[in-house]
């Protein structure tokens, strides 16, 4: 399923607050997109690790995984591909819809 058409169903008491989780998530990318390449490395990991585990609490799998791809490709120094996932990460936010369940 790609991102335009998907609608993920999330916990009522999150709805209000995921448009600045969502806000967190494009500045926290806006800075890794500035940080040198000795810090991107390092800074998509911690990153990816983080978008992990708030993926999965704000009821967003597909954000969790990404999360998780993104820190496994940082810690093995893949930075073309850490880079193409933030491009993915921020496609995915500015596309998916998400409902109450």
């Amino acid at each position: 399923m790609n991102a335009e058409s998907e609608t993920v169903r999330v916990d009522g008491d999150l709805l209000a607050i995921i448009p600045q989780f969502f806000d967190h998530i494009r500045d926290d990318i806006g800075q890794l997109e500035g940080a040198s390449s000795e810090a991107f490395l390092k800074d998509a990991a911690i990153f990816g690790h983080s978008l992990k585990g708030t993926g999965a609490a704000f009821g967003f799998p597909r954000l969790t995984e990404m999360g998780r791809e993104l820190e496994v490709g940082a810690k093995s120094g893949e930075q073309e591909r850490a880079r193409e996932l933030l491009v993915s990460i921020l496609a995915y936010i500015n596309s998916v819809s998400y409902t109450a369940e």
